[in-house]
């Protein structure tokens, strides 16, 4: 039997929604922990203005190095749909979210990032903090992808904070080396999912927690937790292992 689409949401859902994300992102404003680096993607998604991805309805020329083609070029709504979910580097980013997720609980949905609404298992306080946090690594990947494609090195969009690795090959006479096309995707995801764990460390860098962080469940909290009244970022077990004997 053929599966019925969903029915779109009503005026007053979409009104309740908006409403219910606009108090979620003032109450997260006021959290001086958030760097207005990790607020200013999500800020700018809601106000459609990610320029590149959509917003203004400014998109990038041809199809994302992922292999999506918007099938309807004009559609800016549906480019910055995939690049803040459905793009390969995008999911790299929930895919971090869903192994920390409690088992049992259902995968990351769109609404949970788009409007904050917390998934099973995360609290409600706590989790608009990470959805900022994801939204602009997948950002950061996104910009990184297509420099990569474009046959740009190893380092952000900001040329100026090129990362002093670039000049290594030079000072052996040597030339920068650019990623072969087919690892250019794998780099990307790999690095927004890097940058997803900077931000929750950024996060968790102060010793300002706020009131409704706290609770039962404070200790066994997802991805960030709160542990003798200091915030911890909650790493998968291989990265943990592997910064451990980076500092032996």
């Amino acid at each position: 039997m053929a599966k019925e689409a969903a029915s779109p949401p009503t005026a007053e859902e979409v009104q309740s929604a908006a409403s219910l994300l606009q108090h979620t992102m003032s109450k997260s404003w006021k959290f001086m922990n958030i760097e207005n680096s990790i607020k200013e993607t999500f800020w700018r998604l809601c106000l459609n203005g990610v320029a590149g991805a959509g917003g203004h309805g400014i998109s990038m020329q041809g199809p994302c190095p992922c292999g999506w083609t918007n099938p309807h070029p004009q559609d800016h709504m549906a480019a910055q749909q995939h690049h803040f979910w459905s793009c390969d580097v995008a999911k790299a980013v929930t895919k971090a979210i869903n192994l920390q997720s409690p088992q049992g609980s259902p995968p990351c949905k769109l609404s949970h990032l788009w409007l904050m609404k917390p998934p099973n298992g995360f609290h409600e306080a706590i989790w608009p903090a990470i959805a900022m946090a994801a939204i602009t690594a997948m950002e950061r990947g996104r910009r990184y992808l297509w420099a990569l494609s474009a046959g740009g090195d190893n380092h952000e969009e900001d040329a100026a904070q090129m990362p002093i690795t670039n000049y290594f090959p030079a000072m052996d006479g040597g030339q920068v080396d650019h990623p072969a096309p087919e690892n250019i995707l794998e780099k990307a995801c790999t690095r927004a999912q890097a940058w997803f764990w900077c931000n929750l460390h950024d996060l968790t860098s102060s010793d300002i927690i706020p009131a409704t962080w706290y609770g039962p469940h404070a200790a066994d909290h997802p991805l960030i937790y709160i542990i003798n009244d200091q915030l911890k970022v909650r790493l998968p077990l291989e990265l943990a292992q592997a910064m451990m004997m980076a500092d032996h």
